[in-house]
């Protein structure tokens, strides 16, 4: 009888970074063991090396059950189980159980998160190799445009792919292409923290990243990438200032923008300064 296995499914988000160590391979998760946090070596490799799950740790005695790509040089999550939930860096486990389901727990016992497979015979737990990864949009508002120089409200369908060529096409007729298009490349899309859609590809022999499609090549064109009076100087990357009479609202965050340093009670012969050698002044 052909054994059945459990698919852990592959699911993009945001972007968590850290050292990679050297694990000991593992191809599957046999049914009645478990993966531990107190072992680095505990991991399950797809077949193709491209994916590796198990215990990551991003902070101080607090791990998340993911699953990165393999040859990173910064360990890239696509996926955690327990993104909002992290378990201890002691006792804690992911246990294949015999009933067929995928438990995560705590130290104390917890169940962190687990599969709703138990009424399956299923007697190994396996990494697939993915080549297509579906998205889904929530339902907008009537009329609202989500993407300025990209997908927009055509029809009511919000169904996607990006596939392993390196093209991205929905259903209303939103599609772009990475810039090393075909076979064989590693590659993640990212909504950004600047709000710019990315396609990221990876090369293999470095274990670094680089952008291959981008839906807004000028950053400074980004609402508020400087924030608030923040003023935005092209370059690679871009660059960040303040008027004169103003100072950043947060130092560490230029996306807040800048506060003025006066009052902005207007006065009788109140003076107008002039900013050159900057294309773009963008305010909140």
């Amino acid at each position: 009888m052909m054994m059945r296995e459990i698919f852990l499914l592959l699911l993009f988000c945001s972007l968590i970074k850290s050292s990679a160590s050297k694990n000991t391979i593992k191809d599957h998760l046999q049914r009645g063991s478990s993966l531990s946090v107190n072992d680095d070596s505990n991991v399950i490799r797809s077949p193709d090396s491209t994916y590796t799950c198990g215990f990551y740790g991003f902070q101080s005695n607090a791990y998340w059950f993911a699953i990165w790509f393999t040859n990173s040089k910064e360990r890239t999550v696509v996926w955690t189980a327990n993104r909002n939930t992290p378990v201890n860096g002691r006792g804690s486990k992911m246990t294949f159980r015999g009933n067929g389901a995928m438990v995560l727990t705590d130290l104390d016992g917890m169940i962190v998160w687990e599969t709703n497979t138990t009424s399956t015979d299923v007697d190994r737990a396996v990494l697939l190799n993915t080549e297509i990864s579906s998205v889904y949009w929530p339902s907008p508002d009537p009329g609202f445009n989500v993407w300025k120089f990209g997908r927009t409200s055509y029809n009511s369908s919000r169904m996607a792919v990006f596939n392993d060529v390196g093209e991205f096409n929905s259903s209303d007729w939103w599609n772009f292409r990475a810039s090393d298009m075909g076979f064989g490349i590693k590659r993640r899309l990212v909504m950004d923290y600047d709000g710019n859609l990315r396609i990221y590809s990876l090369n293999e022999s470095t274990g670094l990243w680089s952008i291959s499609w981008q839906a807004i090549a000028q950053p400074c064109n980004i609402h508020g990438i400087c924030g608030r009076n923040g003023i935005c100087v092209h370059g690679v990357p871009p660059e960040c200032s303040c008027p004169p009479g103003h100072k950043w609202t947060d130092p560490n965050d230029f996306s807040q923008g800048c506060k003025p340093t006066f009052d902005r009670t207007c006065l009788v012969g109140t003076s107008v300064w002039e900013i050159v050698d900057v294309k773009h002044l963008i305010t909140g």
